[in-house]
């Protein structure tokens, strides 16, 4: 799932998580190997959206859940391997407005 700016914006403003950016080497080969994602990095690992649908979802929402799709192989974080996607207990609604900038 490839996320627009808002939306990016919704995740950062949600969780303080940053995108890596599509122009960051490291895209391309994540692409081959993930499909095409707006990937996000953190220190335990690799992470994607996939949308769900949740039944009690207010109409016009459009939920999230957060994926881990790779981890870390070393202490030095230079290098990820794959791992069986496990959702994150994270699902944030891509839909909502981004607050006001303070």
């Amino acid at each position: 799932m490839i996320l627009d700016t808002r939306q990016l914006a919704v995740v950062e403003s949600q969780t303080g998580a940053k995108p890596l950016p599509a122009d960051d080497p490291a895209h391309e080969h994540l692409t081959t190997a993930f499909g095409v994602h707006s990937f996000f990095l953190d220190p335990n690992g690799l992470y994607v959206f996939e949308g769900v649908e949740l039944p009690d979802a207010d109409p016009g929402a459009s939920p999230a859940v957060l994926i881990q799709i790779a981890e870390w192989t070393d202490e030095t974080k230079s290098s990820i391997a794959p791992v069986e996607p496990k959702p994150a207990d994270l699902i944030i609604d891509l839909a909502m407005e981004t607050p006001a900038p303070e």
